[in-house]
């Protein structure tokens, strides 16, 4: 069937197929059907015209552009068939509440209000991915990206958990097999590969209906109420304290980062000045932070473009501000001024952050994050099968016997029964 722009119901019958064109009369439908020579007058309230995503012109339009690329560059198998355009060709309706119409329609998605955020996190987590996953969970759509190693796979890994646990199905899709098989892999590496089919292609869904296996027994998964209270408690108590523990490793990973530039930086610096430094004890406070020595190295840079000396007043104010104490550091040029705050910028900007990150580390390692975190995963991988006892206790087949439907990419996917 072509893509349809509205469907058009007399009786509650859909005729949209038969019919060529219609319109309104007072309280009457006036439709005209093919290989008919007259029209037919309905009451109004007997049709129903539902609109769909394409029925303005400027979505139909966006679609049908789309459908023309699709033809001209898709994906074609060995055989030559274009994968993309046959895909196109298979949509025959669009419903105006799906991801394609806020897309063709240029409007954002409805966010999900009543979502409440994810505590359970089987396959650990990070700040940036609890949020993916939440971001996941609240919107229609969502993108998550990052290189390689970043925890793209451990991400959707939490999200299909969470799905599973709230009793929904989910499909992973990927335009190549090793994407798919990663997370099935996983899954599997965790006891819990039972639960998802590598479908796609013809051969996948043969492979996969041929080698079924019966579920596992998953008496071991169950917990008694009281059991699942105090895991739930003790998993809620450690995801909050790892939240903030969790913000310090990234602050750790920053300073980290910081300090490798800094002291590139620095080091740049003494090459330009072929190792030279000038003594800066007797310029500054003992204790001046960095902050301030980068305060005094702009105000000397704005000085300089200004082309005038400091004045008395000025001078007054360093000496509170920066403990500048001796009158022979405004005889010199203000490039050397500079050099001199720079060269005592540089050390003191590394002694602060390599303090902090001492910090940090030792506050890390008093609480014992990865024995923390380890601990908790296992908490929330015990819920997760529990949740998984219950809900194939309540299935009576343990076998699928036939798989009707694949996605339409040909490369394998996964489908989380």
């Amino acid at each position: 069937m072509p893509l349809q722009r509205e469907l058009i119901y007399i009786n509650g019958k859909d005729e949209t197929g038969r019919v060529v064109s219609y319109s309104y009369q007072a309280k009457k439908c006036v439709i005209a059907f093919r290989n008919s020579d007259k029209p037919y007058l309905y009451n109004a309230d007997k049709v129903k015209i539902v609109k769909t995503a394409i029925s303005e012109d400027e979505a139909f339009n966006i679609f049908s552009y789309l459908e023309k690329i699709a033809d001209t560059v898709g994906l074609k198998t060995e055989e030559g068939a274009n994968i993309l355009a046959r895909s196109y060709q298979r949509i025959s309706f669009i419903a105006k509440d799906c991801i394609l119409a806020n897309y063709l329609n240029g409007k954002m998605p409805p966010e999900n209000s009543n979502h409440q955020p994810v505590e359970v996190f089987p396959f650990g987590f990070n700040i940036s991915q609890k949020n993916a996953v939440n971001t996941a969970f609240s919107w229609p759509l969502s993108v998550i990206e990052g290189p390689p190693g970043t925890g793209k796979t451990q991400t959707i890994l939490n999200i299909i958990a969470n799905a599973v646990m709230n009793g929904k199905s989910v499909a992973v899709v990927s335009s190549n097999n090793s994407a798919t098989k990663n997370a099935y892999e996983k899954l599997e590496k965790s006891g819990i590969g039972f639960i998802a089919a590598l479908l796609g292609n013809s051969q996948n869904r043969k492979e996969f209906i041929e080698s079924q296996t019966d579920v596992p027994d998953l008496s071991n998964y169950k917990l008694s109420e009281e059991e699942r209270t105090r895991i739930e408690e003790n998993t809620q108590k450690l995801f909050h304290r790892l939240l903030g523990y969790l913000s310090k490793k990234n602050e750790l990973a920053l300073l980290n980062q910081e300090l490798d530039n800094i002291k590139t930086e620095h080091q740049h610096f003494l090459n330009t000045y072929q190792g030279q430094t000038e003594e800066t004890v007797k310029y500054f406070k003992p204790r001046i932070t960095s902050n301030a020595l980068l305060a005094l190295w702009v105000s000397i840079e704005n000085q300089a473009r200004k082309g005038k000396k400091f004045g008395l007043i000025k001078r007054f104010v360093f000496r509170i501000k920066y403990g500048i104490k001796d009158r022979l550091f405004y005889t010199y040029s203000f490039e050397k001024m500079i050099h001199i705050c720079q060269s005592r910028y540089y050390p003191t900007k590394i002694s602060e952050l390599e303090k902090r990150a001492r910090v940090l580390e030792n506050s890390l390692t008093k609480f014992s994050f990865s024995s923390k975190m380890k601990e908790y995963t296992n908490l929330s991988m015990q819920l997760l099968k529990a949740e998984l006892n219950v809900r194939y206790n309540r299935r009576k087949e343990k076998h699928i016997q036939s798989v009707n439907s694949a996605p339409i990419h040909p490369n394998s996917s996964k489908i989380i029964l």
